[in-house]
């Protein structure tokens, strides 16, 4: 094979190796340098990215149900940050930014009162140390009708590390949140 069929190869098999894989294909694609084939059988690449693409979407749709109930929470005033709130400010496609579950920041305040309303929507627990300086966030699931499971980090500090806990709180990072249109 030519030369630039083996560097892109070898660019694929790094990105993977550093989760940047949907990255570099991207690339790959806006240069026009790779044949068609290059995408579709040889790595499975089409597939895969409508795939993403669709999961994404379906994934978009629980997060805007999860904001919305939250912020019905009276002073809970939820922020998505972390991974999906790059993903969809900073990525041409949302689903070009792996991410394993979706990260919610809501007042400290509040936390009881979104607990009930997340296991409402059908969310469960994971099973976790507590205490409040342990941890500042717990993890939930929940599968929904498409048998997609939807992984939440429900944050009331932005961290779980003690000297990052304090460095901004709720109200200091929900001060400064924009609305992302996609994400509600």
């Amino acid at each position: 094979s030519p030369p630039h069929a083996e560097r892109r190869t070898a660019l694929l098999e790094c990105a993977r190796t550093h989760r940047i894989e949907r990255l570099a294909i991207r690339a790959i694609r806006v240069r026009g340098d790779a044949p068609q084939a290059w995408f579709g059988t040889a790595t499975g690449i089409l597939d895969d990215e409508r795939t993403l693409a669709v999961l994404d979407t379906v994934r978009t749709r629980e997060l805007r149900t999860v904001v919305t109930t939250l912020a019905g929470i009276k002073g809970a005033k939820p922020v998505v940050f972390k991974g999906a709130a790059l993903a969809h400010s900073h990525y041409a496609a949302p689903w070009l930014r792996p991410r394993l579950d979706t990260d919610v920041l809501i007042s400290p305040s509040s936390v009881g009162l979104a607990f009930g309303a997340l296991e409402a929507l059908g969310y469960q627990r994971a099973v976790s140390t507590s205490g409040e300086l342990v941890l500042s966030q717990a993890p939930l699931t929940r599968t929904d009708s498409f048998g997609v499971e939807h992984a939440l980090d429900l944050h009331w500090r932005i961290a779980n590390w003690q000297v990052i806990a304090a460095v901004l709180s709720h109200d200091d990072v929900a001060s400064r949140a924009v609305t992302l249109a996609a994400a509600g």
